[in-house]
């Protein structure tokens, strides 16, 4: 068994690990063995609810066979990012079942399998959460995000914020393709399909941590969506989207502080202090980069 826990962590937390690990595997194998015995038993049943299945997927098999290694890389990073941020217990679980058929989905697909391989071994167990992050934002089909380590809103939206956050969108003139909620996971763009997916991040931390560190945490509903599509949108229709993530989401929070649609002068200097931040985590002074990036026009 090998151990995808971090360095200097008690016996009781490699132990919580293995536990979950065996109760991830016992899982998988008693879901295989009651498919399989249905299959066994109804033969003519399975095969019309197979048949069913595939014919009313055909739109999608169709777009997983044009797009199938942004698509298949967009699944490790949401199970990458639980697995990172779980208990060491939920770990063991994952690596007992949801992540090894992950491995087992991305091995027909060379380029993400690559980078997967290149990764995974050994990095959960000796690497801090924020440099695990920037490994996944940097697998192929990446999306971006608003939210950092700090934390933000984790409540389910309610159907009034759903709809505050849909007129904003319209009012603001950048209304993507496609708009979808989802009850957990991050608010995060995906260029590629010019989707915006808004998580219960789109909202503040009722208590936000004070000094620079938690400007993240205060940037508003409003401001949220202006780093999405001011920031990322914008320039990834305009061909500006920068190849250092880093740098990409600094860039967003400085442009949606610019340009974002009715923002007030507080919004927007928690979208600068936000940037600022992001740079400063990682050694980075903002006037040495700011010629690399695209701020200077909406």
């Amino acid at each position: 068994m090998e151990r995808y826990v971090r360095s200097g962590e008690s016996a009781k937390d490699i132990g919580d690990f293995a536990l979950g690990e065996v109760e991830g595997s016992a899982q998988t194998l008693k879901a295989t063995a009651l498919g399989t015995a249905k299959l066994i038993r109804h033969p003519i049943e399975c095969a019309n609810q197979l048949g069913e299945a595939v014919m009313a997927s055909g739109p999608a098999l169709s777009e997983f066979s044009k797009h199938s290694e942004e698509i298949v890389a967009g699944a490790i990073e949401k199970k990458w990012t639980k697995f990172v941020n779980a208990s060491n217990r939920e770990r063991g679980r994952m690596t007992g079942s949801g992540l090894i058929e992950v491995g087992l989905t991305v091995a027909p697909f060379p380029k993400a399998s690559k980078v997967v391989s290149a990764s995974w071994r050994g990095l959960v167990r000796t690497m801090p959460k924020s440099a695990l992050a920037d490994r996944v934002i940097a697998l192929p089909g990446k999306c971006y995000k608003i939210s950092n380590e700090l934390g933000r809103n984790v409540e389910k939206l309610r159907p009034c914020v759903r709809k505050r956050a849909m007129n904003y969108m319209r009012e603001s003139g950048c209304m993507p393709d496609k708009v979808s909620f989802t009850p957990d996971g991050n608010t995060s763009y995906y260029p590629g399909w010019d989707t915006l997916r808004i998580a219960p991040d789109l909202l503040p931390h009722k208590n936000p941590p004070v000094g620079t560190l938690g400007a993240n945490s205060r940037i508003g509903m409003k401001g949220c969506l202006a780093h999405e599509l001011k920031g990322h949108r914008a320039a990834a229709l305009a061909g500006k989207t920068h190849p250092n993530p880093i740098l990409e989401e600094a860039q967003a929070s400085i442009r949606a502080a610019r340009y974002g649609h009715n923002l007030s002068q507080a919004e927007r200097y928690a979208l600068l202090r936000d940037a600022i931040a992001r740079l400063s985590q990682r050694g980075i002074r903002i006037r040495d980069v700011k010629a690399e990036l695209w701020i200077h026009e909406p």
